[in-house]
């Protein structure tokens, strides 16, 4: 849900650019990947349905449970593996354009949340497998190669895709880096600044998310994306980027939460999902 939420709200971000411009010009494509995402999550209701009814009655075969998640992850992951690698061909294209660098910044959070939700889903597929068959839960349950190289391993195999057109795939800062084979080779630059440590920076000195978004021309919804992620990693403290009231009504709001979607929050509240995300964001669940 949080995926598709970050995929409208990019897409909506299109909506402000002229058809000339980068953004204008890849509006059919954003639309075509929102709505594939879109079209899974009919899927996802029912089939956390048949699961939960799987799982309540009696009688249920672990055999056949197993099946179930099996055919439901081949279904989910043909259309997020395909999304994730024509938002990095998109990627590849924007770095061969100029003035580009804060669309790239937009589509690498969007990189980043896809590859949460393919990861998650291939760590769910691996521990009903375990329970299925009886092993033991622990760490080295998801210590698997398909996991662990999952990212890499789409990054080789694009690379090779796209080496006729002289474009590359390279790490940095676990960002994906896309550069061209035959650029001319620049002369060295100072190390710069993550788009994380970029918002960071801003946010600590007294700056609200609105006027960072205003400062750096991104929408307020990407950067909450990158406070949330902030303040997941300990660099940010939750009462940085909302006030104490709101912190302590979230609270309250979250009291019995205990993971999984922000629907039901967000129904029943007057808060954003911006908002719901930021503070859960600061749970340890």
């Amino acid at each position: 849900v949080d995926t598709m939420n970050a995929w409208q709200a990019h897409e909506a971000s299109y909506k402000d650019h002229g058809s000339k411009s980068q953004k204008g010009k890849n509006r059919s494509w954003v639309t075509q990947q929102t709505q594939m995402l879109f079209g899974t999550m009919e899927a996802a209701r029912k089939f956390r349905g048949q699961i939960h009814r799987l799982l309540t009655s009696e009688g249920s075969s672990d055999e056949f449970i197993l099946e179930r998640v099996e055919k439901a992850y081949a279904y989910f992951y043909k259309i997020l593996d395909g999304v994730l690698v024509s938002n990095l061909k998109k990627m590849a294209e924007l770095q061969r354009q100029r003035n580009t660098r804060q669309y790239n910044e937009e589509l690498e959070d969007l990189d980043q949340a896809l590859t949460e939700v393919i990861l998650r889903m291939k760590k769910a597929r691996k521990l009903t497998e375990a329970v299925c068959i009886g092993r033991d839960i622990s760490k080295e349950v998801l210590d698997d190669p398909e996991i662990r190289n999952y990212k890499v391993t789409k990054l080789a195999l694009l690379a090779d895709e796209l080496r006729s057109t002289g474009t590359t795939f390279d790490f940095e800062e676990e960002k994906v880096l896309i550069r061209t084979k035959d650029a001319k080779k620049q002369p060295e630059r100072k190390e710069k600044k993550s788009t994380y440590a970029h918002t960071l920076e801003m946010i600590q000195s007294g700056m609200s998310i609105a006027e960072v978004a205003m400062e750096r021309q991104l929408s307020k919804g990407t950067v909450s994306t990158h406070c949330a992620r902030l303040i997941k990693d300990e660099k940010l403290e939750l009462h940085h980027v909302l006030p104490s009231k709101k912190i302590a009504e979230l609270a309250e709001l979250f009291r019995n939460y205990e993971g999984g979607s922000l629907s039901p929050l967000k129904d029943s509240s007057k808060f954003s999902w911006d908002e719901l995300k930021l503070y859960q964001s600061s749970l340890l669940i």
